[in-house]
């Protein structure tokens, strides 16, 4: 019993597909927090390239509640 622990333990075998959901879950958790303020800054940075070149966007897509 002891031995299939400890292989167990030591079988790395799927640990980077474990990073990656680690990861995104992060990301997510992190977009989440700063949602506000992620929206106000693509906003800003749609209205940069507005006034830049009128013909980009006739509106913007993502409105701040």
């Amino acid at each position: 019993m002891l031995k299939v622990i400890s292989g167990f333990l030591r079988d790395e075998d799927g640990m980077q597909t474990v990073e990656m959901v680690i990861i995104l879950v992060v990301l997510v958790g992190i977009a989440i927090v700063f949602r506000d303020q992620l929206i106000k800054w693509f906003n800003a940075l749609l209205g940069q390239a507005q006034q830049n070149d009128p013909t980009v966007l006739k509106e913007k897509i993502i409105e701040a509640k």
